[in-house]
Parts: structure tokens; C-alpha cells; sequence
């Protein structure tokens, strides 16, 4: 019955409605409601691009620029007063750097594969690093630049385990520790 009377009361208030003259709006609502609303802040882009588009004047006044002019000058002429330096030094004076080999040992008696990952190969398994299994035992040779180094070894390409042997160790922030190992020139190594 409710939905009946809905329905009758809508078709009165439609024939109501179709009743009524047509009235133009006012001429004031338009820009009534227009002048009401705040315009949309341009992006980014279309900002630049009229900026670019739009012209500028720029004047040269010497005195304002001699400060930036100084600071190019002498970027121009700093690299080249040290290569000048650097030429003249006596072969003597120049320093080879040695490599250092650093070797590793790790055992874990479950593993199928284990890699040495670290700062020194940007924590990805490669070729760089030489590899040896005995039994249990994964023994790892590496030559790198003197220097400190953090490393893990990665196993069976899943668990990445802090060496046990180490005696330096820092959180890496993923929850689990690096291990740090500090190579010198001499060949000698800090584990």
C-alpha cells in the first residue's frame, strides 16, 4: 500500500511541476556562483612552462656578477693547478696499492650451496669470489682493495648467516647482523 501511495504522489507533484511557466534565471547567478569559487592552483609543469614561455629582462650590472665570475674562474682554475702538481711529483712518490687476499671459512653441515656476499662484490654471489668445499667445510679466497669491509654468507641461496668466526659485527637494519672484516695492504687480515 506504501509503495502505491509513493508512486501516486509522485505522478501529482510531476503533473504540478509540468504545469508551471518556464522561468529564466536570474542574470546575477551565474557569475554569482562563478565569483564564489576559488580557482585551481596550476601545476607545477604549466607553471614552468609559462615561465619559460613568458618573456624576462635581464640586465648585466658587473658588480652584482664579480662574485659568481670569481667562484667559475676558480673552478676552472683549481683542476688545473692540481694536475700541474701531480705532474711534476717524482715517480718515486707515487703509491701502488696493494691488494689484499682475504680468506674465509664457514661450516654448516645441511647446506647444498653457500656464498660469500659482502661490500666487496655489492652483496651479489659472483665468480669474483673463489670458492672450495671439504666435507662440511666451504673455505671462500677473495682479493680486494685495503679497506673495511662488511660481508654474510648466503645459504642455499635463501638464509643469509653472519659469519661465527668474526669479531666485529654491525646491525645491518634488516634484522640480522654483518659481519665486518678489515683488510691491509700487507696481506694480513682482521676477522
Amino acid at each position: 500500500m506504501t509503495h502505491r501511495n509513493e508512486k501516486e504522489n509522485h505522478n501529482r507533484m510531476a503533473e504540478r511541476l509540468r504545469g508551471l511557466p518556464e522561468v529564466s534565471p536570474p542574470a546575477s547567478l551565474r557569475p554569482g556562483i562563478m565569483a564564489s569559487l576559488t580557482p585551481k592552483k596550476p601545476g607545477w609543469a604549466t607553471r614552468m612552462r609559462r615561465f619559460l614561455v613568458q618573456p624576462h629582462t635581464v640586465t648585466f650590472v658587473p658588480i652584482k656578477w664579480a662574485p659568481a665570475l670569481a667562484v667559475l674562474l676558480l673552478l676552472a682554475v683549481i683542476p688545473r693547478l692540481t694536475s700541474v702538481d701531480n705532474a711534476r711529483k717524482p715517480v718515486a712518490e707515487t703509491v701502488t696499492t696493494r691488494q689484499a687476499s682475504l680468506t674465509f671459512t664457514f661450516e654448516h653441515p645441511h647446506a647444498r650451496q653457500v656464498a660469500l656476499i659482502g661490500t666487496f662484490n655489492r652483496w651479489m654471489p659472483d665468480g669474483q669470489v673463489k670458492t672450495e668445499k671439504r666435507g662440511n667445510l666451504w673455505i671462500f679466497h677473495v682479493d680486494v682493495d685495503p679497506g673495511r669491509y662488511e660481508y654474510a654468507f648466503l645459504v642455499d641461496g635463501q638464509e643469509i648467516v653472519p659469519d661465527p668466526q668474526a669479531a666485529f659485527r654491525r646491525n645491518n637494519g634488516f634484522g640480522t647482523p654483518n659481519s665486518i672484516v678489515y683488510a691491509t695492504a700487507n696481506g694480513q687480515n682482521q676477522i
